[in-house]
């Protein structure tokens, strides 16, 4: 009968189930920050190398920004100005 191979390291803290339980958690929350943007991808990828961004964070904010330019612009134009 041969002992048990000895494990080098620190003792996991965490059981299994506790870990799995974690992983999920922080798996559904990552999820929440996810957005699709399907076929366009390569014209989200173009675009994030063009302006020189770091992450997909950047681009994302670039264009709220821009879209929220442009809903000003009209509203000035089309609404206050009539």
């Amino acid at each position: 009968m041969s002992l048990p191979a000895k494990r080098c390291g620190r003792p996991p803290v965490l059981s299994f189930l506790e870990k799995k339980k974690r992983k999920q958690s922080l798996d559904r929350r990552r999820g929440k920050t996810r957005i699709y943007v399907g076929n366009h991808i390569d014209r989200w990828l173009t675009l994030k190398e063009k302006l020189d961004f770091r992450n997909d964070a950047e681009v994302a904010g670039f264009l709220l920004d821009l879209t929220a330019c442009v809903f000003v612009v009209y509203i000035v134009e089309h609404i206050i100005l009539v």
